[in-house]
C-alpha cells in the first residue's frame, strides 16, 4: 500500500481544564494541566497510522526539547519522520483552553511551522507522488499548500485540505483539491469570502457551492451533529454522530480527517469511510489530549457496533 503523506504542523499542545468558560478580563485557576504532542498535522498523522495505515510526516520542529518529543511520539504512533526538518526557529506551540463543556479555544505559536516552505516541499516531491492521498492544513504557509497541490496534481495523487484556521485560498488551489473539509465555522468564512450571495444555505447547497469552486468532494464537518458529504459523483450524505459523554473536542475534527484518509488508503468507500471517521472523532472525544485521545482500529470497531453506527 502507499503511504498517506500529511504535510502540516507539529506543536507542543499546553491544555488548561476549566471549570468555567474562559471569559475577558478575569484571571481564572486551571483546575487541570497537560502537556502532549499536537498541531493538526501530528494529530491526522497519528489518527492515520493508529487505524492501520502506513504514514509519513513531512514538516519542520526547532532544534529543542520539544522536537525530539514530537519526534519521538510520532515514531512511536509508527509515523515516518524522515521528512521532518529542524531549523533555528523553536519549535511550535499551542495553548489550549477547555471550558466545562469540553469545548475548548486555541492559540498558536506557529514557530517552525512557519519556517517550513514551498523549497522543503520541493525536496520531498518523491515522497508526495508516490502517496496514495496527501493530507495538508493552513497551520503551515500558503505556498506550501500551493507546492503540496502542484506537485500531487502532476502525479494525480488526491490532496484532502483541512482550511483552518480559514484563511483565503485562490482558485487555482481549489481546483486542484480532491478534497475540501471545512467545519460550520470554516464554512461560514469560505461562503463569505467566495461572494456567495443569498440566504443561509443549508448543508447539501453549501457543499454543491463550494464542489462549484473546484474541489471534487466536499465533507463538512458538523461536531457533534457529525458530518455531511457531497463526493464527486454527485451523492450527498449525512452521518450522524454517536451520542457520547464528551470530554474534550480538542482534534476530534483531525482525528476524522485522519480516519477519512486511512480508509481511503485502505481502498474503502467512500460513504463507509465517512461513516468510520465520524466514529472515530466521536471515541476521541470521550478522552482527554489531542492526539493521546485518538482511538486505535479495534477500540472503533467495538464502538461502532455499539453505538450501531457501522
Amino acid at each position: 500500500m502507499r503511504p498517506v503523506v500529511v504535510v502540516g504542523s507539529l506543536n507542543l499542545d499546553r491544555s488548561f481544564r476549566l471549570a468555567e468558560a474562559a471569559a475577558a478580563g478575569r484571571t481564572q485557576t486551571a483546575i487541570g494541566y497537560a502537556e502532549g504532542v499536537g498541531g493538526k498535522g501530528v494529530n491526522q498523522a497519528m489518527a492515520a497510522a493508529r487505524l492501520g495505515a502506513e504514514v509519513r510526516m513531512m514538516g519542520c520542529v526547532g532544534r529543542d526539547s520539544a522536537g525530539e518529543v514530537l519526534r519521538r511520539a510520532l515514531g512511536e504512533a509508527g509515523v515516518g519522520v524522515e521528512a521532518v526538518g529542524t531549523c533555528v526557529e523553536p519549535t511550535g506551540t499551542a495553548t489550549i483552553l477547555v471550558g466545562p463543556d469540553g469545548e475548548n479555544t486555541i492559540v498558536l505559536v506557529p514557530g517552525a511551522n512557519h519556517v517550513f516552505g514551498a523549497e522543503d516541499v520541493e525536496r520531498q516531491r518523491g515522497l508526495l507522488v508516490g502517496a496514495s492521498i496527501v493530507l495538508v492544513q493552513l497551520e503551515t504557509r500558503m505556498e506550501v499548500l500551493a507546492k503540496v497541490v502542484e506537485i500531487a496534481g502532476s502525479a494525480e495523487v488526491p490532496v484532502m485540505l483541512d482550511p483552518a484556521p480559514a484563511a483565503k485560498i485562490s482558485a487555482e488551489v481549489l481546483r486542484g483539491l480532491a478534497w475540501f473539509t471545512p467545519n460550520e465555522t470554516e464554512a461560514e468564512f469560505y461562503l463569505r469570502d467566495t461572494g456567495w450571495v443569498g440566504s443561509a444555505p443549508g448543508m447539501e447547497e453549501q457543499c454543491r457551492y463550494f464542489q462549484g469552486l473546484g474541489p471534487r468532494n466536499v465533507l463538512l464537518k458538523l461536531g457533534g451533529a457529525g458530518a455531511a458529504m457531497l463526493t464527486e459523483d454527485g451523492r450527498f450524505v449525512r452521518v450522524a454522530a454517536p451520542q457520547v459523554a464528551v470530554v474534550n473536542t480538542t482534534g476530534a475534527g483531525d482525528t476524522l480527517n485522519g480516519a477519512l484518509a486511512a480508509e481511503l488508503a485502505l481502498g474503502c468507500g467512500a460513504e463507509a469511510a465517512l461513516r468510520f471517521a465520524v466514529a472515530a472523532a466521536s471515541l476521541s472525544t470521550t478522552r482527554d489530549g489531542a492526539a493521546e485521545s485518538q482511538p486505535t482500529r479495534s477500540e472503533v470497531e467495538s464502538f461502532a457496533v455499539r453505538a450501531n453506527d457501522l
